[in-house]
């Protein structure tokens, strides 16, 4: 399968990495998918960089880690590994009371997933922000709680995950064991971005592979990645091109890269969300601003919509690229313009 690894300067910024892998996508998505690689600003073309479950590393070391971290070795270049040599499939096996490997094993129910499942009830997102009694601050166990910490700490990927959110692909923090209160407090503070006209679902933390009754069911899921494990023994090869996938750790994401208007301020600087937002209040209030734009765009794309054909001209309203991705999927979601106005 032919790669294309170029500078992302279409989004400004300069130091981030796109991998283009032609794929097929769902018929609201853009037809290309894309895999965002954070490199530190100040790292070499010689030093190591991660992608999710596999790593290129020019450094002596690098032939010694686990998963095969060059072409060479059976991978394509993108954490997979390549048709002439497929991977075993495993899961994790209940019958002990360490993580054991099983080739091919059949994929069982996780025991009490009840206990990490929530409810999100349909709330508009300013209610999040305007819920902090006295206080203009988010508390900590608030929804939108670390949201400014998120988009400052993962600034490079921040924006491409509200691209996700937007497009309604279920969005995995995956990480391991240890990192399980940091993936629960980046879920939390996810939840005011995502659009519904119902109530929803969140699974805060969940071990072993990903089925799609999963992605069906839940919007915002935390992911152990066990010891010996990564992450493409979870998630399905067939499922990459309908879930944003991000890795805590290595700071990375693998799913669609966005280049439009709507998020663009986000693309010119990290300085924006490190100096100007203080707390998490004002920066879902930011947010808040973008979604209204994003409304009144999505009132005006289902008023023009064809009733047969779907179709609208987007010249009409100015918008294209990410952008008309967006409009196509959340008027997927509604029956009418008016209901755009109770989406976010």
């Amino acid at each position: 399968m032919p790669q294309v690894e170029s500078p992302v300067s279409s989004l400004g910024i300069s130091d981030v990495t796109v991998i283009s892998t032609i794929t097929n996508t769902s018929p609201s998505s853009n037809p290309s998918s894309f895999s965002i690689l954070s490199v530190p600003k100040d790292s070499s073309p010689s030093s190591s960089y991660s992608f999710l479950g596999g790593s290129k590393n020019n450094s002596p070391d690098s032939s010694n880690s686990s998963g095969g971290n060059k072409e060479s070795s059976g991978t394509n270049g993108t954490g997979r590994a390549s048709k002439s040599s497929p991977p075993a499939r495993y899961s994790l096996s209940s019958n002990t009371s360490e993580e054991s490997l099983t080739p091919d094993a059949p994929i069982r129910p996780l025991v009490g997933l009840e206990a990490f499942e929530e409810i999100i009830k349909k709330r508009p997102w300013w209610t999040y922000a305007t819920n902090t009694g006295s206080s203009t601050a988010l508390t900590r166990g608030q929804p939108g709680y670390g949201l400014l910490n998120f988009f400052r700490h993962f600034h490079k990927i921040a924006h491409h995950t509200l691209y996700s959110i937007l497009l309604g692909r279920p969005i995995i923090i995956c990480g391991k064991v240890d990192q399980k209160p940091r993936i629960s407090r980046i879920l939390n503070a996810l939840v005011p971005l995502v659009p519904s006209l119902n109530d929803w679902k969140i699974l805060k933390w969940h071990q072993g592979i990903l089925v799609y009754e999963h992605l069906q069911k839940f919007k915002l899921i935390g992911l152990c990645i066990p010891e010996r494990m990564f992450i493409q023994d979870l998630v399905r090869p067939e499922h990459d091109n309908f879930v944003t996938i991000i890795n805590v750790e290595k700071k990375n994401i693998l799913g669609p890269a966005y280049s439009g208007d709507f998020l663009k301020l986000f693309e010119l600087s990290h300085l924006i969300q490190k100096n100007f937002y203080k707390s998490d209040a004002t920066m879902l209030s930011y947010i808040g601003s973008i979604y209204a734009t994003i409304e009144s765009k999505l009132y005006m794309y289902k008023s023009l919509e064809d009733k047969k054909s779907k179709k609208v001209n987007l010249k009409q309203i100015n918008i294209n690229g990410s952008d008309a991705d967006i409009l196509r999927h959340l008027s997927s979601l509604i029956s009418s313009p008016e209901q755009s106005l109770i989406l976010f």
